[in-house]
């Protein structure tokens, strides 16, 4: 991670109703040409050279004072290339979660072309640069997951989601820039039954039940999973054939 943290001149803190608003100016250069960012309460104006705009759906929102007392003045705004052109790019804190776990920011691009920012993606967490990739690890109520950007014609797609599922199994979805997923995946790919029996359903539901089941301690490979993310598809090999059903996640656990 390479972010500059340059000076801020600070004013005032919004901390409560009634209080100052917030008031911040942040310095940078864009290839040597002089470029800030100024936040005026909730409004946000970039100014490049003499000419100053405001900056393109970045109203600030949320709990401010949250914020401001978890992350800090300076968290609040960061200058970096996040599409590896050569220019700084703005990235602006509106929201935390899990007392700071999460950091949600809004990432605006620069074009030079245009000599503006573009916001790119918004509520964004937890975004790192990591080689030519930008990688967010996200909490998600028990479980984490991760996302993985790369960058194609100076904008961000989504090329890799990786989600702990259950607290047994991950599964990895990869996208082309298209949108389109190109491939799944699970680690472990075999996982062990944990319920004294494991029935067995034709769809993920609970009236698809079959009267066949699977017993502590047998092995089934994970094949697929459901929307809701309670149901696995598993493939079980018996001694006479191969069978492919449903079963709920909860039932099943990680090999020892």
């Amino acid at each position: 991670m390479h972010k500059t943290i340059l000076p801020i001149l600070l004013a005032a803190t919004l901390l409560c109703a009634g209080e100052e608003a917030l008031d911040i100016t942040r310095e940078f250069s864009l290839k040597g040409e002089k470029a800030s960012l100024t936040i005026e309460g909730e409004k946000v104006t970039v100014t490049i050279g003499n000419r100053s705009t405001p900056l393109a759906n970045a109203p600030l929102s949320g709990d401010m004072e949250a914020v401001v007392s978890i992350i800090g003045e300076d968290g609040l705004v960061v200058i970096d290339d996040y599409n590896f052109d050569g220019y700084n790019d703005i990235a602006i804190a509106h929201a935390v979660g899990y007392g700071g776990v999460n950091v949600f920011r809004n990432y605006y691009f620069y074009d030079p072309r245009k000599r503006t920012f573009r916001n790119v993606l918004s509520n964004v967490n937890n975004l790192e640069i990591d080689g030519k990739t930008l990688t967010t690890q996200v909490r998600s109520g028990p479980g984490y997951y991760t996302l993985v950007y790369r960058i194609k014609d100076s904008g961000p797609y989504l090329s890799r989601r990786s989600e702990w599922l259950g607290g047994v199994l991950e599964m990895t979805e990869e996208f082309d820039n298209h949108g389109q997923r190109t491939g799944r995946h699970f680690k472990p790919s075999i996982l062990e039954v944990a319920a004294d029996r494991a029935y067995l359903h034709d769809a993920p539901d609970e009236k698809s039940k079959t009267a066949g089941y699977i017993l502590k301690g047998e092995r089934v490979r994970v094949t697929g999973i459901d929307r809701s993310l309670r149901w696995t598809e598993v493939e079980y090999r018996h001694p006479k054939r191969t069978y492919r059903k449903w079963i709920q996640l909860e039932n099943l656990k990680a090999t020892r």
